[in-house]
């Protein structure tokens, strides 16, 4: 909740600037800033040894990154598919977003049973090792990802893409008129 209007404040300055990374360059920057997050808790802890409680600072920058990461994804993936589904699959598309973070809570999951959260015997040295794993695997995802990125934002055809508005919304929503009116709630002379 803090961070949203941060990140939206972020994005217009950087747009204004010209320097606003692409849909899927910032999809990149949050699968780094994931990995980032689980090999910062993996240091932090390994930095204690195995023997020693993980100091809660560790434990606040995975929540830190992996919200950051979260907030260079989710609105931004929503929006872009939003913006680029045919118009008459927009609620497929919205569908098959949910049904893939559904997906990912259930690959969660099993991750965390791999770690022996749910019945098996929990060990800080084994939960160390998938973090790390997942950490490098998610760098090394993110690196891809955004060596791909300018040629998928050229598919997305951004140029091309027209405004959505029919005449029946223009209608309900502006009174018939095709620009915004300047007072909302004022009414036509």
């Amino acid at each position: 909740m803090l961070f949203g209007p941060v990140f939206a404040a972020l994005w217009q300055v950087l747009g204004r600037k010209g320097l606003e990374p692409s849909a899927p360059a910032k999809f990149g920057l949050a699968l780094v800033q994931v990995g980032l997050g689980f090999l910062v808790f993996v240091w932090g802890a390994k930095a204690v040894g195995l023997g020693t409680m993980t100091p809660v600072l560790f434990v606040f920058l995975i929540y830190l990154l992996h919200t950051t990461g979260e907030l260079c994804l989710s609105p931004v993936g929503l929006s872009a598919m939003t913006r680029l589904a045919p118009l008459h699959l927009a609620s497929f598309i919205m569908g098959a977003w949910f049904y893939m973070t559904a997906v990912g809570n259930f690959v969660a999951g099993k991750i965390g049973e791999a770690t022996g959260g749910e019945s098996g015997e929990m060990s800080k040295e084994l939960t160390l090792s998938i973090y790390s794993t997942i950490g490098w695997v998610t760098i090394f995802i993110a690196v891809i990802v955004l060596a791909l990125s300018p040629f998928v934002k050229k598919w997305m055809h951004l140029d091309t893409l027209e405004d959505r508005v029919t005449p029946g919304d223009s209608e309900a929503v502006y009174g018939g008129r095709d620009e915004e009116p300047a007072t909302v709630g004022v009414p036509r002379a």
